[in-house]
């Protein structure tokens, strides 16, 4: 199971300077078509910084959401136009969500095709798919999802995340409370599960989306944890989402 992961020996400022360096860089790699299955993923850590440093330090709640868009766009344009892999790593769903943009969200619940590095019964699969299912108010594939991670979280680094089951049996039976206990398993484990990782020192994606999935579903829960920041949960789309030039291929 693949995860996002970014070392953290570096402050938010020092890695905000370093990464708006790698955007300009990244910019010059494309211009050469050839060179964009190579680097387009790169875009996700440059705007996961961008997240971090807006939202963290700049304390600006809204304006932040924009980034984690353009991480969901990035994503989608690798899956739909370079036609490559959506399903493979654990938190690529969270950032429509976290997003609040209802066109992103609508597009991600089209995915139900997996690329050339998915497979169908992989943990990270049954995750992405599951959140679909509770979007799509849809009990019996959300049984079956529920099934398949408990089935693939036996081995591996699947079993850091299973306080994923316990949230989405809550979801199934209607129980924030069992939500929140899900959430909370999943908090538990966070060093083990990204030990390096910069970004979650500060938010933890997936337990912050499985917190606003409830929240779009009536069940207002607060988690406390500075991991799952409250700013975030509250449902409130953008106006206008900016996204890269090259987003326009997702339009043909």
């Amino acid at each position: 199971m693949k995860i996002l992961n970014k070392m953290a020996t570096i402050s938010i400022e020092e890695a905000y300077k370093r990464f708006d360096n790698d955007e300009r860089f990244l910019f010059e790699k494309i211009k050469d078509p050839e060179m964009m299955v190579h680097y387009v993923l790169s875009f996700r850590g440059v705007n996961s910084v961008y997240f971090l440093y807006n939202f963290f330090i700049e304390k600006e709640f809204q304006k932040s959401k924009n980034y984690l868009y353009k991480i969901g766009m990035v994503n989608a344009y690798y899956h739909e136009v370079l036609k490559m892999g959506i399903f493979g790593m654990i938190n690529i769903f969270t950032f429509p969500i976290l997003s609040d943009s209802s066109k992103l969200i609508n597009r991600y619940l089209t995915y139900h095709k997996t690329g050339t590095y998915d497979h169908y019964d992989w943990f990270t699969t049954h995750f992405a798919k599951g959140i679909q299912s509770i979007l799509n108010d849809d009990m019996n594939t959300l049984e079956t999802h529920i099934d398949g991670l408990r089935r693939r979280s036996k081995r591996g680094d699947a079993k850091l995340f299973t306080g994923m089951i316990t949230a989405f049996e809550g979801f199934y039976n209607k129980d924030k409370e069992q939500i929140k206990t899900g959430i909370y398993e999943v908090l538990k484990k966070t060093k083990r599960q990204y030990p390096n990782s910069l970004d979650y020192q500060y938010i933890h994606y997936e337990a912050t989306a499985i917190a606003k999935l409830a929240w779009r579903k009536g069940m207002e829960i607060e988690i406390d944890s500075p991991l799952v920041p409250k700013e975030l949960l509250p449902v409130r789309e953008l106006e206008h989402y900016e996204g890269y030039e090259f987003f326009k291929e997702l339009e043909k």
